[in-house]
């Protein structure tokens, strides 16, 4: 039965040439025969833990496992490798190191730069001072030319008034008056809340700039023996990071 099944016959093709011929039974058992042997000589044995977290020793390791981590062993026993189990990497974990790597990145380029701009604290606090001013000033116009055209729309008004207590039309430039002084006034109003905001953002940076630039030098809160160098061009290190990106 088996010859029957597994034969080999020798046949010649056209040309003569001798062709071995074996029947699809005999493929299959040589093909398992020699794939039994080469597994013996050349596969390593794996050592790994399962579920109970008994220690396993087998010719493979199962899929369910392999994040574990595992042992390669020769036949004899020796370890030949060692892979260990798969780190899973927590996604907040991850942002959070990505953002704390950018801050520190940040805080050293504004450092770079306001060790560039000042060459002493006196320095950083005269351009602080001046910001303010600025603003100051910019605050102080707002505010008189707001209180200029309230002044303004409250004549104008009292002049509309008068015309309707004594039964004339009031006039439409009167009227267009009136309208041009209200949107003024809400216009300087926001302008007002936007500058009022706009120096105390100024004058918080500077604080935090100055608190940072004692730090860098070593510097005590109060003290004023640096050395006083030359002024450098002063540059907002804020302005100077946006710049850049």
């Amino acid at each position: 039965m088996v010859k029957s099944l597994c034969s080999v016959r020798v046949q010649r093709d056209n040309s003569g040439v001798a062709v071995l011929k074996i029947n699809q039974a005999m493929a299959v058992l040589l093909t398992v025969l020699f794939s039994s042997q080469w597994a013996l000589a050349s596969e390593n044995l794996y050592r790994y833990r399962n579920l109970s977290g008994e220690v396993v020793i087998d010719y493979q390791v199962p899929p369910e496992f392999v994040a574990n981590g595992y042992e390669v062993l020769s036949k004899t026993g020796r370890v030949l490798q060692v892979v260990p189990p798969h780190t899973v990497v927590d996604e907040g974990e991850q942002a959070s190191a990505q953002q704390s790597s950018e801050e520190a990145e940040a805080q050293k380029k504004e450092d770079t730069i306001l060790l560039r701009s000042y060459s002493s604290l006196a320095d950083l606090e005269k351009a602080r001072d001046r910001r303010l001013e600025l603003l100051d000033r910019e605050i102080t116009i707002v505010e008189s030319n707001l209180e200029k055209s309230r002044e303004q729309l409250e004549s104008s008004r009292a002049q509309a008034a008068n015309h309707q207590r004594s039964g004339r039309v009031v006039p439409r430039v009167l009227l267009d008056n009136i309208s041009d002084l209200e949107e003024q006034i809400e216009d300087a109003e926001q302008m007002s809340v936007v500058r009022a905001s706009e120096r105390r953002e100024v004058s918080e940076k500077y604080r935090h700039y100055i608190e940072r630039f004692m730090v860098l030098k070593g510097l005590q809160r109060g003290a004023r023996g640096e050395k006083n160098h030359p002024s450098k061009l002063a540059i907002d290190p804020a302005s100077s990071q946006s710049d850049g990106d």
